[in-house]
């Protein structure tokens, strides 16, 4: 069984029979885009579906296998409007290998995706808190403010070089990472960040090959201003 970080599910009243044709699976999503073994990895699966009573059972692993579950209802009645679902599971770091993810609705599988864990490089690790960019070189890190109360900023990875924060429900990201290398342009690591919120944020970006560290502060009210820093961290 694997190791629950999250689960997040659409749960629909109401009930239907009908042909598993009618539950479709639209798009499965890993993220970080290119997982490696230190990242911690999601996995977001969305569709629509005519059968109207339905409920995520939860993720299981059993080898390759990265099985959503998705029970249904057994009670039937009319036809109601084809529905939206979106199902979330966050089940890494994961040991190198190519793996499938499986949507099973009851007993049939009704999708399947491979894809690729490579094994890590880089001497970041990344954590609930902290993202790993550009190879494993730069941890990033983010601390909010509001009302008195303050946190850390949970992770989103999305691919190698960009990440996202939220700060209060998963669903909600407040701010998005990029580091970039420009060292063929200006011999420098180039450090993006844009918010979508107005609480209190200061950013921490570490470059864990030579522990370099900038700090990024966007204080509570005014919207978070865009930061463009392309000469904060040197090349080697």
């Amino acid at each position: 069984m694997l190791r629950r970080m999250f689960l997040s599910a659409l749960v629909l009243a109401g009930a239907l029979s009908g042909p598993l044709a009618a539950f479709e699976v639209h798009e499965v999503q890993v993220l970080p885009a290119e997982p490696t073994t230190a990242d911690l990895v999601t996995i977001l699966v969305s569709g629509a579906s005519g059968t109207p009573c339905f409920f995520f059972d939860g993720v299981e692993q059993s080898q390759q296998n990265i099985d959503f579950r998705i029970g249904g209802c057994p009670i039937d009645s009319p036809p109601l409007q084809v529905t939206p679902f979106a199902f979330a599971g966050e089940v890494g770091p994961l040991p190198a290998g190519t793996y499938k993810v499986r949507t099973i609705l009851d007993t049939e599988v009704v999708s399947e995706q491979a894809f690729t864990v490579a094994p890590a490089t880089g001497p970041c690790t990344p954590s609930a808190t902290a993202l790993c960019l550009n190879g494993r070189r730069f941890r990033v890190e983010a601390e909010w403010s509001a009302n008195g109360q303050q946190g850390a900023g949970r992770t989103v990875p999305l691919t190698g070089e960009t990440g996202a924060f939220y700060f209060f429900q998963p669903d909600n990201v407040e701010v998005v990472v990029k580091v970039i290398d420009g060292c063929a342009l200006n011999g420098r690591f180039w450090v993006f960040a844009s918010g979508l919120t107005n609480v209190g944020t200061v950013l921490t970006v570490t470059d864990a090959v030579t522990d370099m560290t900038r700090t990024y502060d966007s204080p509570a009210g005014p919207p978070f201003a865009p930061l463009q820093d392309t000469v904060g961290f040197p090349c080697p």
